[in-house]
């Protein structure tokens, strides 16, 4: 991981990471990845906060299986809402950074939106929410 993913960490992404963390802010990573990933890169990242896609266990290993709301598409909408239940204390207004028309759900549904390099449908479907643009390099 830190070989392959750190590396391909957008620098403007650690300043805003650092920046947050400064504040004081509350930083959640929510992705359509396996949750065993995702959690990993985040605490690389110094996120305490995580999820990603639950997979069920039996005999001491992963089944394959999809376990709960998969945080993909809408279900992010989904399972950032069972997120802010459980951590009421960490409830605030939603800033979400994305590059993905799968996010549109949860664009729609945070408080502010970024758009990071976004892909060619997110671009499109921007034109009219005009979402702030990041062009952010390595």
């Amino acid at each position: 991981m830190r070989e392959e993913i750190l590396p391909r960490v957008y620098p403007q992404a650690w300043e805003v990471i650092r920046t947050l963390r400064a504040r004081g802010e509350q930083m959640l990573v929510i992705s359509a990845s396996v949750s065993l990933l995702v959690q990993a890169v985040s605490d690389e990242l110094g996120i305490d906060q995580a999820l990603g896609i639950d997979v069920e266990m039996a005999d001491g290993g992963y089944t394959g299986v999809i376990a709960g709301t998969p945080s993909y598409q809408h279900g992010k909408v989904v399972r950032l809402a069972q997120w802010r239940q459980a951590y009421p204390q960490l409830v605030g207004e939603v800033t979400f950074y994305t590059d993905s028309i799968n996010d549109l759900p949860l664009c729609l549904h945070a408080d502010r939106v970024r758009l990071v390099n976004p892909c060619p449908q997110l671009a499109a479907a921007n034109e009219e929410h005009r979402w702030p643009v990041l062009s952010w390099q390595l």
